[in-house]
């Protein structure tokens, strides 16, 4: 009995005892080290950004006669000071074929414009590309006729020089039809597939005795059919309109540039082109280099 007594004082003093604390956590456990912020990426140089994927080029060649002997309706290059080519009336083709070459022309220079509306924006690396400076030089040889034979020697060679919205260019040709030409251009931003510019310039151009000089407007432009990188093969087209004192010329180029390395293409193609009444037709071929 007299346990049970002091049992049941003992038992409030027990239940007003706290509990005992936890164990201390183990001191051998060390915090773990914060991981280093991510370094940030090394921004290319100019060098680096501009000239590291050379641009492509579109390499202009015309073609014009290198002997002109015995071809209906131009003069004989060995004939010496008389009468002008473009007021003797004479051609291939006679207004008719000249007129259809304008209108086609016009089409051709007009149709870029209407697919750059539609077009989705290039690739990044061509963009980036665009706003760098870009330079050319393009030069190859072909042959052309009038309509009789024999087909006729040419060559020439271009300039070309590029840097974001704008561009100039300087052609030279040598043959009997000594030419020369210069142009400031305007180029659209690239899209896509196609990669229009504007050209406005001045042009000379000597047959024999005959010369024809003008203003010059074009309009070179590319449907760009497959890319890798700045590497694109493509048709490249120029349609061109002069005009000058003895009037009104035109020129189209259409060409098939294959690039060969991110630095070279080849390109083959073809090229009708008026110097007054006549008309000139051919082909031609070449490599373009550019930096």
């Amino acid at each position: 009995m007299t346990r049970l007594l002091v049992l049941l004082v003992a038992l409030p003093a027990f239940a007003q005892q706290e509990p005992s604390a936890p164990p201390a956590p183990p001191t051998d456990i060390q915090p773990q080290p914060m991981p280093p912020p991510p370094a940030e990426a090394e921004q290319p140089t100019f060098a680096g950004r501009c000239f590291g994927y050379p641009s492509s080029t579109y390499l202009y060649v015309p073609v014009r006669p290198f002997i002109v002997t015995g071809v209906d309706g131009l003069p004989a290059a060995t004939t010496g000071p008389g009468p002008s080519a473009a007021s003797s009336g004479a051609g291939v083709g006679g207004g008719d074929a000249k007129a259809l070459l304008i209108l086609a022309v016009v089409a051709v220079a007009a149709l870029p414009f209407v697919i750059y509306a539609f077009d989705s924006d290039a690739p990044a690396v061509v963009q980036q590309r665009f706003a760098c400076p870009s330079f050319a030089f393009a030069g190859g040889v072909g042959v052309e006729t009038s309509g009789s034979p024999p087909a006729l020697l040419s060559a020439s060679g271009r300039f070309d020089f590029g840097y974001s919205y704008f561009g100039a260019d300087f052609q030279f040709d040598a043959g009997v039809v000594d030419a020369f030409a210069a142009h400031a251009m305007v180029r659209l931003k690239p899209r896509a597939h196609v990669e229009p510019s504007v050209a406005l310039g001045y042009r000379h151009m000597a047959l024999g005795s005959a010369a024809r000089d003008g203003v010059e407007v074009g309009i070179p432009h590319r449907y760009v059919f497959w890319r890798s990188d700045l590497r694109t093969l493509a048709l490249e087209l120029r349609p061109t309109l002069m005009l000058g004192a003895r009037g009104l010329d035109a020129g189209l180029e259409a060409a098939l540039l294959v690039p060969l390395l991110e630095f070279l293409q080849f390109r083959i193609g073809t090229r009708v082109s008026s110097f007054g009444s006549a008309i000139l037709w051919g082909g031609n071929a070449g490599l373009a280099l550019t930096l």
